[in-house]
């Protein structure tokens, strides 16, 4: 199915394929020089200010605003 083309005749500039993350929660998280947000779902403008508080601190190298270890990227490894 996800190598099916996408239906063009009927398709709007919102249409097509969205990733996900197998567990639904987003990755917010810093591995050295690194900082990761992403796979908010459909809710990224929704989380986007709490997100960037918490990518602030992360960059800052300060305590974040909320427990970020729900959503550390080694939890798929």
């Amino acid at each position: 199915m996800l190598n099916t083309p996408l239906n063009s005749e009927q398709a709007t500039e919102w249409m097509g394929f969205r990733p996900t993350l197998s567990d639904s929660l987003p990755v917010i998280d810093k591995k050295g020089p690194y900082i990761f947000a992403f796979g908010h779902q459909h809710l990224g403008l929704t989380q986007a200010a709490i997100t960037a508080k918490i990518v602030h601190s992360l960059f800052k190298e300060q305590p974040t605003p909320i427990d970020c270890s729900p959503y550390s990227i080694e939890r798929f490894i």
